[in-house]
């Protein structure tokens, strides 16, 4: 019973894990990263704002404490519940100093609001999939501690994702958020497989070898593919139109671009000598094929349609499913120590 209490909050929470990972794409894709100016609340609401007028300073006009407003190009925070007089007594304000943005999109701030939603929802199951893998501390150490972490990480996220607001979407933090996201799938991903406990298939010591290189050159991957969109959201900010983006990329994207290459071809000959030698994961390797193909496509579409900026979260969110399928493979498979 607890074994699949245990095994369904995990699921729930990889699947929330996944979701917050499509819904931060998303907020990058839409430019509406910084829609919620503070954290956790959003221009000083628990509900953000819908409309202008509730963040812009007007005469007889009530504001709670700690609620924002623009006012000359700038942010300011309340510092008591007051009514305000015909004129603007900077007495009754602190001016916002972590960042200079200071700029009310409604669309952009719900945005971002359902993306922190979606979040916060992901701690739910994931704090309860911690108490349970208390539980298991005198059976399986393991499962207790991918659970603590799971949390842990979930933690620190929404931590580095204040920093990353105050910052106004400091580049490098932008980078290890995303990454802590996919070291968060990946424990969960492991702690489902724990749990399981499902029997393996023997395949070869070089294709178990294979196996690990095609992982690692996943992740580099990942990691040259999250370099390439931080010099995007550079160039675009620094006025560069989408249609140019491509000839003023620096040679990271050459990089990632020539590295796709290897990344199809050792993919496809893992797959072709998996299906030779392991039984029972046939839909999983074809969903492999098809994940890996429509990859390779969107990275085509990026190259010569102009970087839509559609096929950004698209492109993120399928080399996240094809890391998450191989290492489901992989935990299936052992080497054959004969």
């Amino acid at each position: 019973m607890m074994r699949k209490v245990a095994l369904n909050l995990a699921r729930v929470s990889l699947v929330l894990s996944m979701l917050v990972v499509f819904a931060g794409s998303f907020v990058r894709m839409t430019g509406s990263g910084m829609g919620c100016p503070d954290w956790p609340k959003c221009f000083g609401h628990i509900i953000p704002p819908t409309d202008e007028d509730q963040v812009k300073w007007g005469a007889e006009k009530f504001f709670e404490q700690g609620q924002m407003i623009l006012y000359e190009e700038a942010l300011w925070i309340a510092n008591a519940s007051f009514e305000t007089s015909e004129s603007f007594n900077p007495d009754n304000w602190e001016k916002y100093t972590r960042h200079d943005y200071a700029h009310f999109n409604v669309y952009h701030t719900w945005t971002e609001y359902i993306n922190r939603l979606i979040g916060a929802a992901t701690g739910i199951p994931t704090f309860f999939l911690f108490l349970v893998g208390l539980f298991y501390w005198k059976r399986d150490k393991v499962v207790t501690l991918f659970a603590a972490a799971s949390l842990f990480l979930l933690g620190f996220e929404a931590w580095l994702g204040k920093l990353v607001v105050d910052g106004n979407l400091v580049p490098n933090q932008i980078t290890i958020h995303m990454f802590g996201a996919l070291l968060i799938v990946t424990i969960l991903t492991l702690l489902i497989n724990r749990l399981k406990n499902n029997s393996r298939s023997l395949i070869g010591k070089k294709t178990f070898y294979l196996f690990l290189i095609v992982i690692g050159i996943s992740i580099l991957q990942i990691l040259l593919g999250t370099g390439v969109r931080e010099e995007v959201d550079h160039l675009l900010k620094s006025g560069i139109e989408r249609i140019a983006i491509i000839e003023n990329l620096p040679v990271i994207y050459a990089i990632h671009r020539s590295f796709s290459i290897l990344v199809m071809l050792i993919n496809g000959y893992l797959i072709y000598k998996l299906i030779k030698a392991v039984t029972g994961q046939k839909a999983y390797l074809f969903m492999w094929v098809g994940i890996l193909l429509i990859e390779v496509l969107l990275g085509i579409g990026l190259t010569y349609l102009g970087f839509p900026k559609e096929m950004q979260p698209a492109h993120l969110i399928f080399a996240f499913l094809l890391f998450l399928v191989q290492l489901y493979v992989f935990l299936q498979v052992k080497p054959d120590r004969d």
